[in-house]
């Protein structure tokens, strides 16, 4: 024995296992306790162990905190292999300044290591009851590599200088923390990558200078958060290559300076939250698309609400699941470039893009958008500076696009894969793409819910930048012939109301004369008016304002026949025509009769001699004061409104 034990108190010599002799020699050596050369190890079935595996925890206590053991301590550490640990490892406020590593070993009574500092931890391999270290400081490294923690790790507002590794490692503590590590500062990467947690993983609030890797990974913790990761500052994320979570992934607020990826990723909360990254500021990309080898799916609401993304939202090839509910929630979000929901990106549940910023594209190229009897996509007050691609593969539900600014747009020609309603009020672009034919996205304005003005001025509008003017006045002249449609439409439903108000209150007999008689006076009056100034006279003969030359025409057409007919009849004249000795013209007559604003000494002078005549000219001067006052109405643009 070396001096190691000739310093062992007397209380530890007594029945000093032969595991425990070979612990005081590789202490002061700095070689490895190995206590299972050649097998291979699982700590798990510690229980089969025998006693010369086993050390007491009060010896490594000693060997590690005892002022005066530490001159003969190897500058390199102990190293313990394959051991059973008896007793709590108690090393609370200890400051370690060398390596500790067990590899394989098994701490049946767990470990505490509160407010300790020590150069560096390795338990890679070890079966461990349950490990607290709040406030813990490691100079270096901490590694859980291939270890199990049955009742929870607790590393809260620990320090840790280089590396956390805890790459395909088990802990569990279910319906409890399987990993508590809020506020935890980790120098370089966190690995829980392959990693297996029964419980919540909570990293709120944590500093993390690396990156935060989760690859292949299953949390699950159904009733609540599989991932609390509130606030946390990190490099990048990766919830990618089969990564898996039974309960709601929590990076609210996370400030990640380089990409979120959850490629291939699959997220579960059924009627909650799968994936939360709302208010999050992601300095890069945000991925949450597939790949050939694995398919993204959330079940449950992702929620991007209000985050800000310096780089594209990429959802190509991805799965949205959360019917009857939002699958996709991006209100306010900012993407610097571009959303891609393309590719076969599936959502059932509503698409919300309410008072979103898109400094590049959105792409729903061969998308599958579905929700029945809901809104499919939701796209009111948001703003895109590039394309918005409506190509999708297939659109269930309807599509608002209400007050939404963007610099072009794109419209799938197939009228089969447009949205079964949908509502542009207030919807304002620059341009549509070169292949795309203006009468779909008229066609589109036609199948609003309620009918607005300003999409078919917008359209209109657009047309003219393009320098198609005759276009442009086709799609007005639509949109007044909708307005008139509608119009009569609803003075028939007003007469219908009235008379089902008859049935129903089963009024007194004057009540029922006013219904009857006087109330389909009115609708008949109403209806005529409407119908015969609007529709017939305003809307017919004008174009609604836009094809004032029609008009024109009418007055070039009763001119002529004018000037006819008061060429061939006898014309009397009238006292005042004789005394000034007017003489009469006939074409010069026939305009001054016809248009009621001049005075070309005709029309006050004479008057055809025959009764058929006399009849003609009152119809010609009804006739020139009704197409006159239309045509300068149509001309001047009184009535008309672009």
């Amino acid at each position: 024995m070396g001096s190691l034990y000739e310093i062992l108190p007397e209380k530890f010599k007594k029945d000093l296992t032969e595991a425990e002799k070979l612990l005081l020699q590789c202490a002061e050596s700095g070689d490895i306790v190995d206590l299972s050369p050649g097998e291979e190890i699982d700590p798990i079935k510690y229980e089969e162990w025998g006693h010369e595996r086993t050390i007491r925890s009060e010896i490594i206590t000693f060997l590690l905190t005892d002022k005066k053991v530490r001159d003969f301590i190897n500058y390199r550490g102990i190293k313990i292999r394959g051991a059973k640990i008896e007793g709590e490892l108690n090393l609370s406020y200890a400051d370690i300044p060398f390596p500790i590593v067990f590899n394989n070993c098994a701490f049946p009574d767990g470990i505490d290591l509160h407010t300790a500092k020590i150069k560096e931890l390795n338990f890679s391999g070890c079966f461990i009851k349950n490990f607290t270290a709040k406030g813990l400081e490691v100079n270096n490294d901490l590694n859980f590599q291939n270890s199990t923690c049955m009742e929870g790790v607790d590393l809260s507002r620990a320090r840790i200088g280089g590396y956390l590794i805890c790459t395909n490692a088990k802990f569990k503590n279910k319906n409890k923390e399987a990993l508590k590590a809020e506020y935890i500062n980790v120098q370089c990467d966190l690995y829980l990558d392959k990693f297996r947690a029964t419980g919540e993983v909570n990293l709120m609030g944590a500093e993390i200078g690396g990156q935060l890797i989760c690859s292949e990974s299953r949390l699950h913790n159904q009733n609540g958060d599989a991932l609390a990761a509130q606030d946390i500052n990190v490099q990048d994320i990766f919830l990618d290559e089969g990564f898996e979570a039974i309960g709601a992934i929590d990076l609210a607020r996370a400030k990640i300076n380089g990409d979120l990826i959850c490629t291939g990723g699959k997220f579960k909360n059924k009627g909650g939250t799968a994936l939360k990254v709302d208010y999050a500021n992601i300095k890069h990309d945000v991925h949450l698309d597939s790949n050939e080898e694995n398919k993204f799916c959330a079940i449950g609401e992702v929620d991007l609400s209000m985050a800000k993304v310096g780089g594209q939202l990429i959802c190509t090839g991805g799965e949205f699941k959360n019917e009857k509910g939002l699958a996709l929630a991006a209100e306010g979000i900012y993407v610097q470039e571009d959303i891609l929901l393309d590719d076969n990106f599936h959502a059932i549940g509503e698409v919300d893009l309410y008072s979103a910023k898109i400094g590049g594209k959105l792409d729903c190229t061969d998308g599958i958008f579905e929700n029945e009897n809901g809104t499919a996509i939701y796209i009111e007050d948001c703003h895109i500076n590039g394309e918005f691609i409506a190509k999708w593969k297939k659109l269930s539900g309807k599509l608002v696009l209400d007050k939404a600014k963007i610099s072009k747009i794109s419209i799938e020609s197939d009228s089969e894969k447009w949205p079964q309603k949908v509502s542009l009020n207030g919807f304002e672009y620059e341009k549509f793409s070169d292949e795309m034919d203006w009468k779909i996205l008229l066609k589109w304005i036609n199948q609003q819910d309620t009918f607005y003005s300003q999409p078919y001025t917008q359209l209109a509008k657009v047309l003219k930048n393009y320098g198609r003017d005759e276009e442009a006045i086709q799609v007005l002249i639509e949109r007044e012939e909708r307005k008139t449609k509608i119009g009569l439409e609803s003075l028939i439903k007003i007469y219908n109301i009235r008379k089902e108000l008859k049935n129903v209150l089963k009024v007194s007999k004057i009540e029922v004369k006013i219904f009857n008689f006087s109330g389909f006076l009115s609708f008949l009056k109403t209806f005529i008016c409407w119908f015969l100034i609007r529709f017939l006279l305003w809307g017919k003969l004008t174009g609604y304002g836009y094809r004032p030359w029609r008009v024109f025409f009418i007055l070039i057409l009763l001119f002529i026949s004018g000037w006819i007919i008061f060429y061939i009849t006898p014309m009397a004249p009238l006292q005042g025509a004789i005394s000034k000795e007017i003489e009469f013209y006939p074409p010069i007559y026939s305009i001054d009769t016809l248009i009621p604003f001049i005075d070309l000494y005709q029309e006050n002078y004479w008057v055809p001699r025959e009764t058929w005549a006399k009849v003609y000219l009152w119809i010609h001067i009804i006739a020139g004061w009704i197409f006159s006052s239309i045509f300068i109405v149509a001309i001047t643009g009184i009535f008309k409104k672009e």
